[in-house]
């Protein structure tokens, strides 16, 4: 994934008929693993 000028990486999500437990658990794998990547993503553009 390369997107020229990217500087901001944002989560949207939707409440709806979710389990609020399922909505936490989402949000803690958000965390855990799409930011990381992410990061990396944009550590290796600025090299």
């Amino acid at each position: 994934m390369q997107i020229p000028g990217i500087q901001r990486f944002d989560m949207k999500y939707f409440t709806g008929p979710v389990p609020h437990a399922d909505l936490k658990a989402s949000i803690r794998l958000y965390g855990e693993k799409v930011i990381p990547i992410v990061q990396d993503i944009l550590a290796d553009k600025a090299k």
